[in-house]
């Protein structure tokens, strides 16, 4: 079952954290841990690339991914 994609990108935050789109700038954070079809990416590009199937797959409405943020560091955790 396909469902839509948000017409705004949903923001849930508590004061501490925030669940949030991720975005470009987010790539040096997130090169350990991304994943994308059980494969790691090795370098930031790979990462870039495995974050434009994460994005198609919610244009499509077949996924969401949240980045947590720390509000703190304004950084992906």
């Amino acid at each position: 079952m396909n469902f839509p994609p948000f017409d705004i990108f949903p923001f849930i935050s508590d004061g501490k954290i925030s669940l949030r789109q991720i975005i470009p700038s987010d790539m040096d954070d997130l090169l350990e841990i991304s994943y994308y079809d059980a494969k790691q990416a090795k370098n930031v590009a790979q990462a870039i690339e495995m974050q434009a199937k994460i994005d198609k797959d919610y244009d499509e409405g077949n996924s969401i991914h949240w980045g947590i943020e720390e509000l703190s560091s304004n950084k992906i955790v």
